[in-house]
Formats: structure tokens, sequence, C-alpha cells
């Protein structure tokens, strides 16, 4: 099984805004990536959430969960949250449902640890990545634009890693603006807004330290997935050539220390 290390942190800390949301991370930020070019082909079966019904349509919601250990598979559409449809624009293949986990009420932040597992993003079987997502080049994604309603996401140096969305019990009418994390995966805290696709990875820092997912106002559900396109570029889609999952351990923390 293929690690993917996170990179090594500058000393100073920058502070990103997007819109209505501020990312706390170590180290410059770098270009926005480019667009890719293809991605092969196939499908396979994927499985939905540990305890749940994998879904068997595109009206078939996956019922929410408790936080605890879950399982988050390849084809995990993270475009589906809040809504009965698995988007797909780009063509492949619309997958699964992603995990929807239930946010107890005064929770104040996220967390996610204990993150395995690795999956493929082509029909080959080849290569494959661990939850932080695949570093090696292979596919030439980037930006990954905004579908359902959810928005897109910019990640030049990681694909097809663990991702998360808040939503309220009403999704957003538009997408919010997409937030760009370039190489800036080593931050200490992200406040998303609703409906913002952020970055999970395995959950931690270089340091070990866990990244801290600050729930926005509104937010009743947090969903986890794939953002995943066609060479992880361009509109959503290309989710049913994806195989394996990941297992993580989600946990909500209540007050601010």
């Amino acid at each position: 099984m293929r690690r993917l290390a996170v990179l090594a942190t500058a000393a100073a800390t920058l502070l990103l805004s997007c819109g209505e949301t501020e990312v706390r991370v170590a180290g410059p930020s770098v270009p926005t990536g480019t667009t890719g070019t293809s991605e092969p082909t196939g499908v396979t079966v994927g499985t939905g959430p540990t305890g749940a019904t994998a879904p068997t349509g595109p009206t078939a919601q996956v019922p929410c969960v408790e936080a605890g250990t879950l399982e988050v598979a390849a084809k995990a559409n993270l475009f589906a949250a809040g809504i009965a449809e698995l988007p797909h624009p780009a063509g492949g293949g619309g997958g699964v449902f992603p995990v929807c986990v239930v946010i107890p009420s005064g929770a104040t932040t996220a967390s996610v640890s204990d993150a395995t597992g690795e999956v493929t993003f082509n029909a080959t079987g080849s290569p494959t990545s661990g939850p932080d997502g695949d570093s090696s080049g292979s596919y030439a994604g980037g930006t990954i634009e905004p579908a359902g309603a959810v928005s897109g996401i910019v990640s030049t140096a990681r694909v097809g890693f663990v991702a998360g969305v808040f939503l309220g019990d009403t999704p957003p009418s538009a997408p919010p603006a997409s937030l760009s994390f370039d190489d800036n995966y080593d931050f200490a805290e992200l406040l998303p807004a609703l409906g913002q696709v952020f970055y999970i990875g395995d959950g931690a820092a270089a340091d070990g330290d866990l990244h801290a997912f600050v729930v926005p106002q509104g937010a009743t559900h947090l969903y986890l997935g794939i953002a995943d396109g066609f060479s992880f570029a361009g509109p959503p889609g290309f989710y049913d050539d994806n195989d394996g999952a990941f297992t993580v351990s989600v946990r909500f923390d209540f007050g601010v220390d």
C-alpha cells in the first residue's frame, strides 16, 4: 500500500480567504493547476457506508448515520450531497451517494481520524492511493467544477482524497465559491461555508495533529465522499471506474478550547 506523505510545512503560517471561508494553513500557496485530458474507463460495483445499504437508483439516498467509524467508497459522489440524484455532467457514471453524517446539536467542530484503506481510480487498478489522495502526477487534475448543490474544489498537488461538505436541512439554491487548497493541505483549522467542498485526506497534519473543521451556522449534516471528474478536472463524473474504499472515524466536539 502506497501511503502519500504530507508535504513539509514552512515556518510561517498564512491566512487564506475564499468568500465567507477562512483556511488557516502552514506553508506558501501555489498556482492553480491545469485541467486534465484523459481518464481510463471501466465499470465496477462499489459500496456505501458501513452498516448502510448502497443506493440502487438515482433517487435512493443512503440514510444518514451517527458519527463513528464509517466507510467511504471510492465511488462516493460528493456532488450528490443533499439531493436525490447523482450528478455526473462529465459522463463516466455517477457512482453512489456520499456518506451522510448527522451533526449533533451544539457541535462546534468535526474531526476525522484513523483513516485507512486504498482505492483506484481507473479500470486497470493502478495507481492506488490512500486517504490523502494521489500526488504522483498520474492524473493531470487540479480544478473540479461545482455540481448539484455544492461547490467545486481546486487541488493541484493531490487528487482522489477524502473530501467533505457541510449542509443544512435545505441545500443552498446555488453552489458557493470553490475553495483552493493547492499545496496548503497542512492547515490546523478550516472554516468552510455551507455547501463548500473541502479537503479532509487522512484528517491529520504532518505533525499528527488533527485538522479541526468548524461547523458552519445552520449545518445539520456532514457529507463525506470523493470529488472526481475526467482526470480529476472539469465537471464532475467518472465515478463508475473507481474501486475500493476508505475507513475513517468521525468525531464532533462541543465548545471552544
